[in-house]
């Protein structure tokens, strides 16, 4: 008989009608639980750059950088920032300096390019008045030449035109004298010039 209590079934444990609770102390919370406020906005900024929202400044993004950096990096990008504000600085030193070097230059060079235009410019002048000078010398001789041979000209033609005259009337006297002593009606009068 008591082999038969013993093994006889026992009898199994009611289904509960509650699930069965695991230990609270091994329960795994949503990771946003455990998160800071601060940590959460700074999720949501980095969701927006990845997504390439606008609306975001530089200096925001340079805090998004900033917030997972530690001391030594941010000492090590300050430097490099110090570094290339000190080229950049440089650099437009050396451009600056390079373009007052070039004004100078170009100041000389219009400096020497007006000073040989002036002096050509005063050779042509002194060779054009010497060119004037020599032609009003020539032109005067020619005039004074044309008078003093026109005043010579003149007379001997003003003595050929008195011989010439003479023989004029010389000739008008012998018809007068001839036509006179004719009988023809026309008797014209002795012209003397």
């Amino acid at each position: 008989a008591s082999a038969l209590v013993n093994s006889s079934p026992s009898p199994s444990p009611s289904p509960s009608p509650y699930p069965a609770q695991e230990n609270s102390s091994k329960t795994a919370l949503p990771e946003s639980a455990v998160k800071t406020p601060h940590q959460r906005w700074m999720e949501r900024e980095r969701e927006k750059e990845r997504e390439g929202k606008e609306g975001e400044t530089d200096l925001d993004k340079a805090l998004l950088r900033a917030s997972d950096m530690d001391v030594a990096e941010m000492e090590t990008v300050v430097d490099s920032l110090i570094r290339e504000s000190v080229l950049i600085t440089q650099s437009n030193q050396s451009l600056v300096q390079q373009l007052a070097d070039d004004l100078v230059d170009s100041k000389r060079r219009l400096h020497d390019v007006s000073h040989a235009l002036s002096s050509e410019l005063s050779a042509l002048c002194a060779a054009a008045a010497l060119d004037f000078d020599e032609g009003g010398e020539a032109e005067e001789g020619g005039v004074e030449g044309e008078e003093e041979g026109g005043e010579e000209g003149g007379a001997e033609r003003g003595g050929g035109g008195g011989g010439g005259g003479q023989g004029v009337r010389t000739h008008l006297a012998v018809v007068n004298e001839s036509t006179h002593d004719s009988d023809t009606h026309y008797r014209p009068e002795r012209q003397v010039l």
